[in-house]
Protein backbone atom coordinates (compact mmCIF):
# COMPACT_ATOMS: atom_id res chain seq x y z
CA UNK A 1 0.00 0.00 0.00
CA UNK A 2 1.27 3.47 -0.71
CA UNK A 3 0.61 6.72 1.02
CA UNK A 4 0.32 9.44 -0.75
CA UNK A 5 1.10 13.18 0.24
CA UNK A 6 -1.75 15.68 -0.63
CA UNK A 7 -1.23 18.13 -3.01
CA UNK A 8 -0.21 21.09 -2.18
CA UNK A 9 -2.12 24.15 -3.22
CA UNK A 10 -1.72 28.17 -3.59
CA UNK A 11 -4.50 29.72 -3.33
CA UNK A 12 -4.07 33.93 -4.01
CA UNK A 13 -7.34 36.31 -3.82
CA UNK A 14 -7.66 39.27 -2.23
CA UNK A 15 -10.93 38.40 -0.73
CA UNK A 16 -10.49 36.88 2.88
CA UNK A 17 -13.87 35.52 3.10
CA UNK A 18 -13.48 33.70 -0.02
CA UNK A 19 -9.95 32.53 0.87
CA UNK A 20 -11.22 30.66 4.18
CA UNK A 21 -13.62 29.16 1.85
CA UNK A 22 -12.52 27.63 -0.86
CA UNK A 23 -9.24 26.75 1.90
CA UNK A 24 -11.79 24.70 4.14
CA UNK A 25 -13.30 23.03 0.68
CA UNK A 26 -9.46 21.80 -0.36
CA UNK A 27 -8.79 20.83 3.05
CA UNK A 28 -11.97 18.73 3.28
CA UNK A 29 -11.20 17.18 -0.17
CA UNK A 30 -7.35 16.23 0.75
CA UNK A 31 -5.77 18.82 -0.26
CA UNK A 32 -3.11 20.82 1.87
CA UNK A 33 -3.44 24.50 1.36
CA UNK A 34 -1.61 27.65 1.53
CA UNK A 35 -3.41 30.87 1.36
CA UNK A 36 -2.27 34.59 0.72
CA UNK A 37 -4.32 38.04 0.22
CA UNK A 38 -1.50 39.60 -2.15
CA UNK A 39 0.94 38.98 -5.07
CA UNK A 40 4.15 39.35 -2.48
CA UNK A 41 2.86 37.38 0.37
CA UNK A 42 2.11 34.71 -2.25
CA UNK A 43 5.55 34.84 -3.24
CA UNK A 44 6.84 33.78 0.06
CA UNK A 45 4.59 31.41 0.84
CA UNK A 46 5.77 29.69 -2.32
CA UNK A 47 8.76 29.53 -2.28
Amino acid sequence: MTIRKPARLLLVDDDPGLLKLLGMRLVSEGYSVVTAERAGSAARAGA
